[in-house]
């Protein structure tokens, strides 16, 4: 399962990293990018996911039952909005798999 914060640019990710991506948990509190979202990963990609439209913060809480944990989180543009980035990474970390992978950028 991965993480996803903010508009990732999931096609180039997904085909030309060759990464096996099963379920996605999104979270994107900009509607404009659910939508996207949406398109993206059910259209294109044809994956089964999940939006969540709240803040990857401090107190975010997982509420999914097809994961518990993440393989991978992504923080793409978006901590510079964030009131604590430093706890909402620290925070985000304890949802990581062990040997799970968060990239920021």
């Amino acid at each position: 399962s991965s993480g996803i914060n903010a508009e990732w640019p999931l096609r180039p990710g997904v085909r030309e990293l060759g990464l096996k991506i099963e379920y996605i948990y999104a979270v994107e509190p900009n509607a404009k990018h659910v939508s996207e979202l949406h398109s993206v990963m059910g259209g294109d990609l044809g994956l089964e996911y999940k939006v969540s439209s709240s803040f990857f913060d401090t107190e975010f809480q997982l509420e999914d039952s097809k994961c518990d944990m993440f393989d991978f989180i992504l923080f793409s543009h978006s901590l510079y909005g964030f009131d604590d980035s430093r706890g909402s990474v620290l925070h985000a970390s304890k949802f990581l798999k062990p040997g799970g992978k968060m990239l920021i950028f």
